[in-house]
């Protein structure tokens, strides 16, 4: 079943003779939101001020592969940027951090709607180096959660590891000793006593 992504007030917003639609991102960075939208001027969605970057924002196609096993995935471009923007960028990790993209629609009165497009985690930035043009470009990819399940784990089972995720839990203590442990399956001989640690 496929779910239809605009809320009513979205709709009745469309429905209007007059129009305007922008997109708005919302990247939450290791030091705080990034928030911008393609039109220009400062623009408030729920109390939350987006800069306009106009045409120097660029919004990716929404690829969904249309299976529960592909992960979703759009990608957002700023064009013409500086030595500023790339170093705090790269200061900044974004990977796995949430990013939201809103669709928002204003009528000739300046009221808005603003619906959420597409909700999910920042890969790691993409920077494109032109020169001293303005070919020069940062992308930032946001996918769906479920691009979690497509990475390689890099999570270690043994006691430390697991201790550090979850304090004094000691749930993989014995991992260590069973893992060279003898064991006698369907004999009368007992198997190595265990030692506690």
């Amino acid at each position: 079943m496929d779910a239809f992504p605009y809320s009513d007030a979205m709709v009745e917003m469309m429905a209007q003779p007059v129009v305007r639609l922008v997109y708005a991102a919302e990247l939450e960075f290791k030091d705080g939101p990034a928030r911008a939208h393609t039109g220009i001027g400062p623009l408030v969605i729920d109390g939350k001020t987006f800069t306009g970057v106009g045409s120097l924002g660029n919004v990716g196609e929404v690829v969904d592969q249309g299976d529960s096993s592909s992960a979703g995935s759009v990608t957002l471009t700023l064009s013409g940027w500086d030595n500023d923007v790339v170093k705090d960028t790269l200061q900044d990790r974004c990977r796995d951090r949430p990013g939201r993209l809103y669709l928002v629609a204003i009528d000739d009165d300046g009221e808005l709607v603003a619906d959420i497009l597409y909700e999910g985690l920042m890969d790691a930035a993409d920077l494109q180096y032109g020169g001293n043009g303005e070919d020069n470009a940062i992308s930032v990819k946001i996918t769906d959660q479920m691009v979690l399940w497509q990475r390689k784990g890099v999570e270690v089972w043994s006691d430390n590891s697991h201790r550090a995720r979850h304090g004094g839990d000691r749930l993989l203590y014995a991992v260590a000793q069973l893992a060279n442990w003898a064991i006698y399956w369907g004999a009368k001989k007992d198997s190595p006593g265990f030692k506690y640690t």
